[in-house]
């Protein structure tokens, strides 16, 4: 009998195969721009917050854009 093997099993037991993804509120918004202006970097402020660098790097671009959250 020919077994299928398990490819990624330890990656879908950490959320049991579920993607999750939290939307930030206005006040996480805010505070991100807070800390990169304090000076923070962004990988340092996504690890505060909860995300990714990609995403505070996103909501950096958009307020230097537009001047809103």
């Amino acid at each position: 009998m020919i077994w299928t093997p398990k490819v990624g099993l330890e990656k879908s037991r950490k959320t049991n195969g579920v993607f999750i993804m939290a939307k930030l509120t206005i006040e996480d918004k805010i505070k991100i721009i807070q800390l990169y202006n304090e000076g923070y970097g962004c990988d340092i402020i996504a690890r505060k917050i909860g995300i990714v660098s990609s995403r505070v790097k996103k909501i950096k671009k958009q307020y230097d854009l537009y001047g809103d959250i």
